[in-house]
């Protein structure tokens, strides 16, 4: 397992669920950096064999975390997202506090892993992070700007907004790499290398989100496999394979979020298009069943006899449900 940080050097804009410009969401979900590869996968012309191995996986990701830098020790702070079984009883003037939390650092998460459950106090509640390090709760920063989009039809301009988000010197986002060869892994390095100066996310034609990225060893940031537990946290979204098998990863001790994903096709000439859309379990659901990989790829191409003639030759557009799971004790 390989940690990928990324240091942006320009603004970043995450679409949301809405597409609404004016907000921009503060992770990027497995699935998006998922189909970023796979286009990059076909620009660099890498070959029908290798977009093959990609289908059957040869790596896989988290989603995209914060992370940031204790003022004091200079050490790199990684954070996850908040458990959906943390539940902890608080007094009554910290509730709304403890209510906002949406991530947590990898040192109080991974006590959650062992015992289910976080010792904090007030001064860990930094915002949307739970942390015992010395943080500055607004390292991301969020500028709302105005744009005019001119009409091709009527030549009519309409302002808009959008909010863009920035990263303090030492913070950006990082995601969790697993590859299945050095073959898979050299290919992924040469995939982020375009990417970084492509950028991600939206807004890209004007320069946002291009970004620096190093990677660096897991040493044991989180515990993966080595706590015996009944159920496991997905680090990424998540479809099952069946629904008879989702049904039998859920008990009273389970705890999931549901997320729409779906949106606009962005190959050239299919822009028009919009996917189907499926319902994922988000990231931070705790379910009954073994850590590890597992997940399903789904097509959500639209329907090909419904287009039009000279837009039925589209490519299949996938959304990768594949995830990474580790231990929680609940």
């Amino acid at each position: 397992m390989k940690i990928v940080r990324l240091n942006f050097t320009t603004p970043l804009h995450i679409s949301n669920a809405r597409s609404d410009y004016s907000i921009s969401e503060s992770i990027i979900h497995s699935d998006t950096l998922y189909s970023a590869f796979i286009e990059l996968w076909n620009t660099l012309d890498l070959g029908k064999e290798m977009l093959d191995k990609i289908e059957k996986f040869p790596f896989s990701i988290s989603s995209l975390y914060p992370y940031t830098v204790d003022r004091t020790s200079n050490e790199i702070v990684y954070f996850l997202p908040k458990p959906a079984s943390f539940k902890p009883v608080v007094p009554i003037d910290l509730n709304k506090k403890v209510k906002k939390i949406e991530f947590i650092d990898a040192q109080k998460f991974k006590m959650y892993q062992e015992v289910g459950s976080i010792n904090f106090n007030q001064n860990d509640l930094k915002g949307i992070y739970l942390s015992g390090s010395d943080i500055d709760k607004d390292f991301i920063k969020r500028d709302t700007s105005s744009r005019v989009n001119i009409s091709q039809e009527n030549s009519q301009a309409q302002p808009y907004y959008i909010e863009r988000i920035y990263f303090k010197e030492g913070s950006g986002l990082y995601f969790l790499l697993e590859t299945d060869s050095e073959e898979a892994y050299s290919l992924i390095v040469r995939i982020l290398k375009y990417l970084s100066f492509e950028g991600i996310g939206t807004d890209r034609n004007v320069g946002n989100g291009k970004f620096n990225f190093t990677i660096h060893e897991f040493n044991n940031l989180i515990h993966l496999n080595n706590i015996l537990s009944d159920y496991s946290l997905n680090l990424s979204l998540y479809s099952p394979e069946s629904h008879e098998l989702f049904v039998s990863e859920i008990d009273e001790k389970t705890y999931f979020n549901l997320l729409t994903r779906g949106g606009w096709i962005t190959t050239p000439g299919f822009q028009t298009l919009r996917k189907k859309s499926i319902r994922m379990i988000s990231e931070g659901s705790v379910l009954k069943k073994k850590c590890g990989i597992s997940g399903c790829i789904v097509n959500l191409t639209p329907e090909k006899t419904k287009l039009p003639t000279e837009m039925q030759n589209i490519h299949n557009v996938l959304r990768i449900g594949k995830s990474i799971w580790v231990p929680v004790k609940i």
